[in-house]
Parts: structure tokens; C-alpha cells; sequence
């Protein structure tokens, strides 16, 4: 009886060892040794070799916690070794965001460039941000005469498009194209009404022929008609004359 109710205290006493382990790991303002120093100063009951067993798993806990605060360790020193440039400088030319966390450093250059700033398409910042590739600013992308050449000549529009060099430019350039849009809109429009009014002066420039053409006819008839009238008044003044000779 007396060694039954020994290995059930044995059992309750490893349970809470086990409670009191998970209770201490997850508090996080504690250092990792001194979790586990508490977890060695539990005294365990029952079999002596519980004291081995418990020392092993402390070993193991505390080579796996080394390996796991190692690598964070590694990991945090190589972002807090992130050197950005000085924020008040530009990344390019016309941009004027301030330096973050979201930036591509130059494998040629080192200097650091945001994620909008290269024009590039997700699908090749993700590549470059999530495999061993690496990103050349357009500073340090050397371009063949040849192929500049051959894009410039036939791939490019043939209008040439101003490209600003700052931020103001960069507004003042879309003020002017928004402005050069609406005059051609305008333009448009005035073409249509100007287009529309034509045919309405057309058509009517048509009626008016036709009722100067119906005039003319009418015009045309009543002169018959005088000319008939006189030569009939003249055959009855002829008729009447005659008559009085008889």
C-alpha cells in the first residue's frame, strides 16, 4: 500500500515537474538558462534515475533553446547590420520617399533603391527578394550600344516622350499633358458641333434651292399663263371687231 501510494506521489510530483517546465518556457522576460535552471531544481521522488532522466532532458532543452537563440540571434544581427544610406538623400532622382525597410540594395553599388522606385514588376521583385538572385540598380545595368541602339530605332514610339528629371518637372510635365488633353478634347468637340452645323447649313442650303427652284416654276407659270391671257384678250377684241363689221 505504502509503495502504491509512493508511485502515485512520484507520478503527481513528475506531473507538475512537467506543468512547471512549460509554465517557466513560455515566460518571456526570463532568460533561457535560468528556465532551466529551475526546471533542475525540482527535486524528483520515487526512483534515483529520475534524476538522470530529468538531467538528460534538461541537456537536450537546453542544447535545442541554444540552436533556436543562436539562429535569432543571427537572424537580428543581420537586419540590425542593415546599413541604410542617409535619409535625407534619394534613392533616385525623382523620388522623394523616406528610407524604410522596403529597399533593394545594389549587388554592384550597395546602395539601396525602394521596391516602387525600380519600375519592376512583382513577379521579379519577389524573385529577387525571396531567392538568391540579385538586383543591379539601372545605374550600374550596363546596356549594349547594339541593343540600345536597336530599341531606341525600332522599338521605341516614334514621338519622343520628355522624361522630368525631379519631382516638380515630373508635375509640371503631367500638368502640361493634362492641359494638351483637354485642348484636344475641346478641339474634338468644337469639330463635332462644327461637323454637326455643316450638315444642318447643308440641308438647309438644300430646301432653299429647292423652294427658289419651286419659285422659279411657279414664277416660270405665271408668266404663261399672263402671256396666254394676253393673246386670248387680243383673239376676243379681234372676234368683237369682226363681229361689228357684219
Amino acid at each position: 500500500m505504502n509503495k502504491i501510494n509512493s508511485n502515485t506521489e512520484n507520478t503527481d510530483t513528475i506531473s507538475d515537474l512537467y506543468d512547471h517546465e512549460e509554465y517557466t518556457l513560455c515566460e518571456t522576460d526570463k532568460d533561457e538558462d535560468t528556465n532551466v535552471k529551475e526546471i533542475d531544481s525540482i527535486p524528483a521522488q520515487g526512483d534515483p534515475n529520475n534524476n538522470k532522466t530529468q538531467t538528460v532532458d534538461s541537456s537536450q532543452d537546453q542544447v535545442l533553446h541554444d540552436d533556436s537563440k543562436k539562429l535569432h540571434n543571427n537572424i537580428k544581427n543581420k537586419i540590425d547590420n542593415v546599413n541604410l544610406p542617409d535619409k535625407n538623400g534619394n534613392c533616385t532622382a525623382m523620388c522623394s520617399i523616406p528610407f524604410d525597410k522596403v529597399m533593394i540594395m545594389c549587388n554592384s553599388c550597395k546602395s539601396w533603391t525602394h521596391y516602387i522606385c525600380t519600375e519592376l514588376p512583382t513577379y521579379q521583385l519577389y524573385t529577387l527578394t525571396s531567392t538568391s538572385r540579385k538586383y543591379t540598380c539601372s545605374k550600374c545595368a550596363v546596356i549594349p550600344h547594339e541593343f540600345r541602339e536597336q530599341w531606341e530605332l525600332k522599338l521605341l514610339p516614334s514621338f519622343d516622350k520628355q522624361k522630368p528629371e525631379n519631382i516638380n518637372k515630373g508635375d509640371e510635365y503631367h500638368q502640361n499633358l493634362i492641359t494638351n488633353l483637354e485642348e484636344k478634347l475641346t478641339a474634338a468637340i468644337s469639330n463635332v458641333h462644327k461637323a454637326s452645323y455643316d450638315k444642318d447649313i447643308l440641308h438647309l442650303k438644300t430646301e432653299l434651292n429647292e423652294e427658289k427652284s419651286k419659285s422659279e416654276k411657279l414664277s416660270h407659270t405665271n408668266v404663261n399663263i399672263t402671256e396666254k391671257n394676253i393673246e386670248l384678250r387680243e383673239q376676243c377684241k379681234h372676234q368683237e371687231s369682226f363681229r361689228s363689221h357684219w
